[in-house]
């Protein structure tokens, strides 16, 4: 009897167990993310990756900066509490309107920063409400939402549970949703969120290349997690001296051997440009590399030598890799200017005057011939070079970063105002975002957790107006 009743009330805990579980799954399925509204297709995708993409006549954000890896980042609806870190997107058009708020002279400081998040909270979207989070701070800028095919791709934590229930958020999985954040994938897990993942194209397909724990690898993207991984480096090598080339979209780095290669995205070969492995009749070569910098195809370094420390770093050499054939020439017989690489062992370099003026120089040759590229007596301050891309180059002066072309210029104009100086300032793992539309320049960056959009007038040089960008959940008075 007492069996009986024990094995009936085991039935009855059994089914009502059960019946609480399908009670908390169809909850769970009832809050589930649902779209609201059609993925749009067939739009032309500008300034792919960082903190903003625009794709025909949307904007698509990151909403925020997630501070914290272990956030809320469940797949559900969160229209009642926008997640910081999530995806939004906003009709480009919609931004002009809403930073015009700031202009109204009837509204009080307070009420214009309501009457723009109200803006905000009305004008945007949710497309994906898990967060976007990187702990790659070594290249920011390859960091950021991707759009490819109609697909969006971020960077979130794995919110898997291990078998023993322990949260594993210190990785990272890389996922893609339709554009209306829908139809969610997860193509691949890495080990740790601090991995340095450039995602590009290869024909049709998504590839990804990938830095983890010093090792380099290639990744082509599957459905299912099924994406297959293919390593660069040899079982005990590590890579080192990592230099991106974003003109020609590839890698430079120093392999075990202490060798300079060449990797383009999404290649799964590594080209040896300067062979550094050991003789027959050594243990190991005496000859050490720095890579100075890179750009175009063209890879700028110094040489030291355990044998003879006074060539250590005397010479800066350069070779072209856009061909077959590798030839080593001497960009510089001395090494000890702080130069940029440009190309043809032509370098960029600032320089002061006695007066204390600055100036910039490319350096045509090895024997140090100049050619003046910005006259010193149209700064004061000082100059500071950001970056060469191709022809372009970008550098700040006076708060104000510039963009000058080296083939075609004159030594009297500054360049072309492109933004703020900070532009080039990292915020955590995200460098400011700067888009073109219909005649604005919006510059989004990320300021105290919030995202930023603010407007850059050419002009004049300057911010003329910004605002918080952070879709939240509006008070209604």
């Amino acid at each position: 009897m007492n069996r009986h009743t024990t094995v009936k009330k085991s039935l009855i805990l059994f089914v009502a167990a059960l019946m609480c579980v399908a009670v908390f799954l169809s909850a769970c399925d009832g809050n589930a993310f649902k779209p609201n509204f059609t993925a749009p297709t067939g739009g032309n995708v500008y300034s792919n990756g960082g903190i903003a993409v625009q794709y025909g006549e949307w904007i698509y954000y990151i909403n925020g900066y997630a501070s914290s890896a272990s956030a809320e980042n469940t797949y559900v609806d969160t229209n009642d509490a926008p997640r910081v870190g999530s995806v939004v997107r906003i009709k480009a058009a919609d931004i002009a309107d809403i930073l015009a708020i700031n202009e109204k002279d009837d509204l009080s400081s307070t009420e214009k920063s309501k009457a723009i998040a109200k803006a905000v909270s009305e004008k945007t979207d949710i497309v994906v409400p898990k967060i976007y989070y990187s702990n790659n701070t070594t290249t920011a800028s390859i960091n950021g939402i991707y759009i490819f095919n109609d697909r969006l791709y971020i960077l979130t934590p794995n919110d898997k549970l291990t078998a023993g229930g322990a949260s594993q958020t210190s990785q990272s999985v890389l996922m893609s949703f339709k554009l209306d954040g829908s139809d969610p994938q997860r193509h691949f897990t890495f080990t740790d969120n601090s991995a340095q993942v450039w995602l590009y194209t290869k024909g049709d397909k998504v590839v990804a290349t990938y830095i983890l724990n010093s090792k380099l690898y290639t990744l082509e993207l599957a459905n299912d997690e099924k994406s297959v991984s293919n390593e660069i480096t040899g079982d005990d090598e590590t890579v080192s001296d990592v230099k991106f080339d974003e003109a020609a979209n590839c890698l430079f780095f120093l392999d075990g051997d202490g060798s300079i290669c060449k990797l383009a995205l999404g290649d799964s070969d590594k080209t040896v440009i300067v062979d550094n492995s050991a003789k027959d009749d050594e243990e190991e070569s005496t000859v050490s590399y720095t890579i100075s910098s890179v750009n175009g195809g063209f890879v700028y370094y110094t040489k030291a030598d355990s044998l003879n420390s006074d060539l250590d770093g005397v010479v800066l050499y350069y070779i072209d890799t856009n061909g077959d054939t590798y030839s080593e020439e001497i960009a510089l017989n001395t090494a000890s200017l702080t130069t940029y690489a440009w190309k043809n062992g032509k370098t960029v370099i600032v320089k002061p005057t006695e007066t204390g003026f600055y100036g910039l120089y490319i350096v045509e040759n090895k024997e140090g011939d100049l050619t003046c590229l910005l006259l010193p007596g149209f700064n004061e301050a000082s100059i500071e070079v950001w970056k060469i891309v191709g022809d372009e180059l970008y550098y700040s002066a006076d708060g104000v970063m510039y963009v000058k072309n080296l083939k075609d210029f004159d030594a009297e104009e500054l360049g072309d105002a492109y933004a703020v100086s900070t532009i080039s300032t990292t915020y955590n793992w995200a460098l400011p975002d700067r888009l073109v539309v219909d005649g604005h320049v919006y510059v989004f960056s990320f300021s105290s957790g919030a995202v930023t959009v603010a407007e850059f007038n050419v002009e004049k040089k300057t911010d003329e107006n910004s605002s918080t960008f952070t879709k939240t959940v509006v008070d209604e008075d």
